[in-house]
């Protein structure tokens, strides 16, 4: 996914409410962080459910599609967006939060040259349509 803006970056433009109380907003932003990380175990483990399940197969392929249009076109991730919203809302940096957001934070937005995300993204998506395209027959099963 995009990393989130640097700390001296512009804030994002959506408005911020005249009377707004800050702690909700970061522990909102903890939030969007874990379920952005767990979109990410989705994304990479979906298709393990998805062969079983065509409601599941469809969300995951749709999501799919999505991140890889996101990282080949360099498209803001929406989850970042959001995250990085709710954290100047609530006062702080792209990176501040708890303990458990920060650390996400550091797997969701990897440090690499932007050749290795899309290359990771495009083997992501090639080897869940692998596992699509190939479902594992029952004469196979041990």
């Amino acid at each position: 996914m995009s990393p989130p803006p640097a700390a001296g970056a512009a804030a994002p433009t959506r408005p911020v409410p005249a009377n707004h109380a800050p702690l909700p907003y970061a522990g909102l932003a903890d939030l969007v962080a874990v379920l952005h990380f767990i979109w990410i175990l989705f994304l990479f483990f979906g298709a393990i459910w998805g062969r079983r399940n065509r409601l599941v197969r469809v969300v995951h392929i749709a999501g799919l599609v999505f991140v890889f249009l996101v990282e080949t076109l360099d498209w803001y991730c929406p989850l970042t967006d959001l995250e990085v919203w709710l954290r100047h809302l609530g006062g702080g940096s792209s990176y501040a939060g708890s303990f458990v957001a920060y650390y996400l934070n550091q797997i969701i937005y990897l440090t690499a040259p932007r050749s290795v995300i899309v290359t990771g993204t495009v083997l992501l998506c090639a080897v869940n349509a692998w596992l699509y395209l190939h479902p594992t027959h029952p004469a196979n099963r041990s």
